[in-house]
């Protein structure tokens, strides 16, 4: 009897489980302790490269931009140079470029994060997503989505299709010197286009162009030449491939303000551009405006010939 009792007390005195000690306080698992979806390798690569070019464009490219069009320039360009391009006790700015030659309005950032290399910065895709990325944070700041607090639900990964065998009476017929020599049912000789890629990819072009009512951002690789001073004080010539942003403004309509003795002022312009009138006349404090219609063009006339 006593020998029971104790197997008893054995068995009430052990650890209790992890279930069993949640069960006994009445409080459930949390959410986030359970295992969430494994993303995909594309997905995580586009999630990574998004998040580094929308922390490229808000910390350092848009400020530069946007600083140089509120100043009223219609055209400006950004050099992005890749962290590994250049030693980072090397000092550069855009007095040592010496091609291509370079406007006035022309900024060069030096990149220090280890994130934007040139293995990163110089890829075709990055290429490609830095132009809208950079448009929608000047047309619309709102457009530009940042991703570091949300990930993007996981889409199932459909299987690939199963790759078609080749028949072999057709392959046989091709070996034994009766089929068409353009006509290869292996797709292993010669130059045929079998498909794999498009001729004019635009994932595989190292420019980008994204064209908006409002502007026109262009980005592009190319190479630059720095002239810089060796650690012996020796000039030297040195090429790095950088990334390059060229972002212009749409060209606006003149406007054309003729000022009289009267407070009153004549605009001559289109009627679509009764805005931009309007606003500069408001600047300059005048009373009235008379918008001229625009002139409708002169029909050509037919001229006799001297008889």
């Amino acid at each position: 009897m006593s020998k029971e009792k104790e197997q008893e007390d054995h068995a009430n005195d052990r650890v209790p489980s992890y279930e069993e000690s949640i069960a006994h306080q009445g409080v459930m698992p949390s959410p986030s302790l359970e295992k969430s979806p494994r993303l995909s390798i594309q997905q995580r690569n586009r999630l990574k490269r998004a998040r580094l070019i929308n922390d490229l464009i808000c910390s350092q490219v848009e400020p530069v931009i946007s600083g140089r069009l509120e100043d009223g320039i219609g055209a400006t360009v950004a050099i992005l140079v890749p962290s590994d391009a250049l030693s980072p006790s090397t000092v550069i700015s855009t007095s040592n470029i010496t091609s291509p030659a370079l406007a006035s309005n022309t900024s060069l950032l030096r990149l220090r994060d280890d994130d934007y290399k040139s293995s990163f910065l110089l890829q075709p895709a990055v290429i490609n997503d830095l132009a809208s990325a950079l448009t929608a944070s000047l047309v619309d700041p709102a457009q530009l989505q940042v991703y570091t607090s949300a990930l993007p639900n996981p889409q199932p990964m459909e299987p690939l299709p199963a790759r078609p065998q080749p028949d072999q009476r057709n392959t046989l017929r091709y070996m034994a010197g009766i089929a068409e020599p353009d006509k290869d049912p292996t797709g292993s000789t010669g130059s045929w286009n079998l498909g794999w890629r498009d001729e004019n990819d635009p994932a595989e072009t190292n420019a980008a162009t994204v064209r908006t009512d409002e502007l026109t951002v262009s980005t592009r690789v190319q190479d630059v030449t720095l002239r810089l001073e060796s650690d012996m004080g020796l000039l030297e010539m040195r090429s790095l491939s950088s990334t390059v942003a060229v972002v212009e403004m749409s060209s606006s309509p003149a406007v054309v303000v003729e000022m009289s003795s009267s407070p009153a002022a004549v605009v001559e312009m289109s009627s679509s551009d009764d805005v931009v009138g309007r606003a500069v006349l408001e600047k300059l404090k005048l009373e009235s405006v008379v918008v001229m219609p625009e002139p409708e063009p002169e029909q050509p006339t037919d001229v006799e010939p001297w008889s």
